[in-house]
């Protein structure tokens, strides 16, 4: 028995060394597949049961494969952008067809993949790469972690792509001594500059997006003399039309603090006064008061809505006549009676007397008589005051006193009773506009009737620039108006906005038509490049982030698996992600045809994993793994098998040679 048991041990021998030598030889002639992973032999003993320790009965040996899945190949530049390695754990996820429905997925190292003529991005060994198809804005499908939300790799695109402008801007400079025209800028007026951005729509059609900018009055309560007074080197008094030494006028911001303002010095003393008047509070400077280009004198409210009142304190009425800014505001009478308190009771219930008058004129008209009729109200006297030509009456919001307004002198006088005057008889408290003779009462500049559209946020703390406003207006080259509004600069040339976090000065425009057929859109116009400096205009640089229609030039794959289309434009686009497959005991799988594998029992199920997160590996795009095989070791274990294998034959022969001579022996 224990010869013929010697001679099956080393046929078990031989067959497990043939088996070896086959993994060695399989090894070797795949040293340069792509992502190949070697097998090696384990080899196993099978022994026979004994029956007493006197005697031995030989067994056997297996040789079990030893796959090295998991263990990672040299990673080799290419020169094929489509070609992917994976360092690190896991696999590409593949199929052996686009259009069998029930076509395995299959998991490979092998990431040679170059597109067909149909665009599919298919491997040396025919397999489709599959991927997450992505969205416009580059997201992924919902239910990553399944594996029928991935789909075959194709590269291939009808037309080409266009990239819609969605931010724009412009750096440049605005002549600060351009002139002004009138606030608000009226229809047609001739832009003071016009300049233009190309920006792309959604057919790829590029557009001029033109830029006008208009400089203009400030759109705040202001006035102009008519007076040169640049070449007055010395005291107002004396030089300037009938001014004395003794004249002087007040100046009020929006209902504040009351000003005085002499004028028995220089036209700088007087600038001086008038703009060292603030807030109380902030200290903020509430007007600017400035010789303009022609020498007149220029007084301006700086924050938006606050008026400016001038009024008579000595001197001539309204000093100022002398400045020729005379006809330029509004006179007003206030009184000091609230009238709103009374409702719409009669007025001789409240100390007025029927028939009781006063004539009220403006300017050079005739005097009109105003008689306080039997049972009226404060609304009756309102509607009756309102009949006089060039007069406006009302009641004082914040106060409840009559507020009558004019473009001219108000002149005011007792008739029969003293109905102007007030005390606690309820009149009209009008006294201190009455004198011997009729007077000039105070003059009102109000703010504009309209405030500007603000294209950005004034920065809080600094008030605007009198001087730096400027209307800017966004067309098509069909002429439509997409946006217009108001902008203002500091002093020192800076635009006075409040930026975002980027220091970006951002302003919508939004539902822009062009009028070609193409989408309507938005575009983000950044303006924190505009500047106002005592310059000629000058454009710096401008930017936008659109494009023209590209065709595709070439496919690329990045280190977190996205397939990428780049275009003749410039332009790139994400169109897929690549998934990598892990599992918990890779070596578990089974390999197939094709250096593909399926999924087994040992190797555990799938899991579907973004480069470099959860595990997984990195993504190396252009890149390709080498096979796992070392060369040297194969050489060194073949000769080894071949000893091994010699041996067993050699174990056979003399098991032979011991059998013939038991035969010899009868």
């Amino acid at each position: 028995m224990s010869i013929f048991g010697s001679l099956f041990t080393a046929v078990s021998g031989l067959s497990a060394q043939s088996g070896a030598i086959s993994m060695i030889s399989n090894n070797i002639a795949n040293v340069s597949t792509i992502g190949y992973k070697e097998i090696n032999a384990s080899f196993e003993s099978l022994v026979t049961t004994q029956s007493g320790s006197t005697s031995y009965s030989p067994g056997s040996v297996i040789a079990n494969q030893t796959q090295t899945i998991g263990e990672q190949g040299i990673l080799q530049q290419s020169s094929s952008p489509t070609d992917v390695a994976i360092s690190g754990n896991g696999f590409f996820v593949v199929k052996s067809s686009t259009t069998d429905a029930l076509a395995a997925p299959l998991y490979t190292r092998a990431g040679s993949f170059a597109e067909n003529s149909v665009g599919d991005l298919v491997n040396t060994a025919g397999y489709y790469l599959q991927g997450w198809p992505l969205d416009q804005n580059g997201n992924a499908p919902a239910g990553q972690a399944n594996i029928s939300s991935l789909v075959p790799v194709n590269v291939s695109f009808v037309g080409g792509l266009t990239e819609p402008t969605s931010n724009a801007a412009i750096a440049l400079n605005l002549d600060s001594s351009a002139t002004n025209v009138p606030y608000p800028v009226p229809l047609g007026t001739t832009p003071s500059y016009s300049t233009a951005v190309q920006v792309y729509d959604s057919l790829g059609t590029g557009n001029n997006l033109n830029v006008n900018f208009t400089k203009m009055s400030p759109p705040t309560a202001s006035v102009t003399g008519t007076i040169d007074l640049k070449g007055i080197t010395g005291n107002i008094a004396g030089n300037v039309g009938t001014i004395a030494s003794t004249d002087s006028f007040s100046l009020q911001v929006n209902g504040g603090a009351v000003k005085t303002i002499t004028l028995d010095g220089t036209v700088a003393d007087m600038l001086s006064q008038i703009n060292s008047i603030v807030d109380p509070i902030s200290g903020q400077h509430l007007v600017t008061a400035q010789l303009n280009a022609a020498g007149d004198l220029s007084i301006a409210a700086n924050n938006l809505g606050d008026t400016l009142t001038l009024a008579t304190v000595s001197g001539t009425p309204l000093a100022v006549t002398g400045l020729g800014i005379s006809g330029a505001f509004q006179s007003r009478a206030l009184g000091d009676v609230n009238l709103a308190a009374l409702g719409t009771t009669a007025l001789d219930a409240n100390g007025f007397v029927d028939g009781d008058n006063f004539t009220v004129a403006v300017g050079a008209a005739a005097p009109t008589t105003i008689t306080i009729g039997a049972g009226e109200t404060v609304a009756g006297l309102l509607s009756d005051l309102n009949t006089v030509p060039g007069l406006t009456a009302s009641l004082d919001s914040a106060t409840g006193f009559l507020d009558l307004k004019a473009s001219d002198t108000i002149t005011l006088s007792d008739g029969t009773g003293s109905p102007l005057e007030g005390g606690v008889d309820g009149n009209l408290g009008m006294a201190a506009a009455v004198a011997a003779t009729p007077s000039l009462v105070t003059g009102f500049i109000p703010a504009p009737s309209l405030s500007p559209t603000l294209l950005t946020p004034l920065a809080s703390g600094t008030p605007p620039d009198t001087d730096g406003w400027w209307n800017v207006s966004f067309t098509t080259p069909l002429g439509a108006v997409v946006s217009a509004g108001a902008i203002n600069f500091l002093g020192n040339g800076k635009l006075n906005a409040v930026p975002d976090s980027s220091a970006n000065v951002l302003t919508d425009l939004p539902n822009i038509n062009w009028g070609d057929g193409s989408n309507t859109q938005d575009i983000k116009f950044n303006m924190s490049g505009f500047t106002q400096f005592a310059s000629s205009y000058d454009v710096v640089s401008s930017t936008q982030n659109g494009a023209a229609l590209g065709l595709q030039t070439g496919v690329s794959i990045d280190s977190n698996g996205f397939v990428i289309a780049q275009f003749s434009n410039g332009q790139s686009q994400k169109i897929y992600q690549l998934p990598i497959a892990t599992f918990s005991n890779p070596n578990g799988l089974n390999a197939s045809t094709g250096n593909v594998y399926t999924q087994t029992e040992n190797s555990g199920t799938y899991n579907l994993r973004v480069s470099n997160t959860g595990g997984a590996g990195t993504i190396s795009g252009g890149e390709l793994e080498a096979s796992n095989v070392d060369l040297a070791t194969e050489f060194a274990q073949m000769i080894v098998t071949q000893q091994a294998y010699s041996a067993n034959s050699k174990v056979i022969t003399t098991a032979d040679q011991m059998t013939q001579a038991l035969l010899q022996i009868a």
